[in-house]
């Protein structure tokens, strides 16, 4: 079964106003993927760990106590599973 991660801009996309073409096909191709959810031909999945070397997005995620998963970088990825 395939599995497929959205992101929240992904997740987002329906909601937003479709100005322009590119908004709009996006938001009908993320309600499809959930359709497909939906009947059983893809499975959504969640992350326990986000593994980025965005040294910006790692300061502002260690800033956000409820973030809902453990973001770090690569070298923390190792260490945590080296543990």
């Amino acid at each position: 079964m395939i599995k497929v991660y959205l992101d929240s801009c992904a997740i987002q996309r329906p909601l937003d106003t479709p100005t322009q073409t590119r908004v709009a096909l996006e938001a009908e191709a993320v309600l499809g993927i959930l359709f497909l959810c939906d009947a059983g031909r893809i499975e959504l999945v969640s992350a326990d760990y986000f593994c980025t070397c965005d040294d910006q997005l790692l300061r502002k995620a260690k800033r956000i106590s409820d973030v809902g998963v453990k973001v770090v970088s690569p070298l923390d990825m190792i260490q945590e599973i080296e543990q």
